[in-house]
């Protein structure tokens, strides 16, 4: 079995290892990948895609209140034509019942002027053959 210093020994020799061996596969790597990696130039493209896209929500937030904007003034316009419209039509009714009422009240007086002219008729009438049928009893009699 081992003591305490030979299994410290053992511990720092594999920690030692894998840090060779991880330094090791680094290099490698880097040769392989034919790229050198490069944080800052990676760093900058990034922070200037976020700058462009900060400024393109920053211009579509600018174009959605415009729009609202828009949407909210062509409502207010479409309200009130409709109530000038809704007044045109009220005048126009309005209109059209007082001239409606204007000759129902003609026709009304004019239905009743006839009745009046129909009584006096039929009153000549009874009275021109009251006075026929007293002559025609006249030279009947007579």
């Amino acid at each position: 079995m081992l003591d305490r210093a030979d299994l410290a020994l053992v511990v720092a020799a594999a920690l030692l290892a894998a840090v060779a061996a991880g330094w090791v596969l680094h290099w490698v790597w880097t040769r392989i990948a034919a790229r050198p990696i490069d944080d800052r130039s990676e760093l900058a493209e990034m922070v200037t895609r976020l700058h462009r896209a900060e400024q393109e929500t920053y211009a579509a937030q600018a174009a959605k209140a415009t729009a609202e904007e828009h949407a909210v003034a062509r409502a207010e316009q479409a309200e009130v034509a409709m109530a000038a419209m809704q007044a045109r039509l009220d005048g126009a009714l309005e209109g059209r019942e007082a001239e409606l009422t204007r000759a129902l009240r003609e026709q009304q007086v004019e239905a009743e002027a006839t009745m009046e002219a129909l009584g006096d008729a039929r009153r000549r009438i009874a009275v021109l053959e009251a006075g026929l049928a007293a002559r025609d009893s006249e030279e009947i009699s007579g």
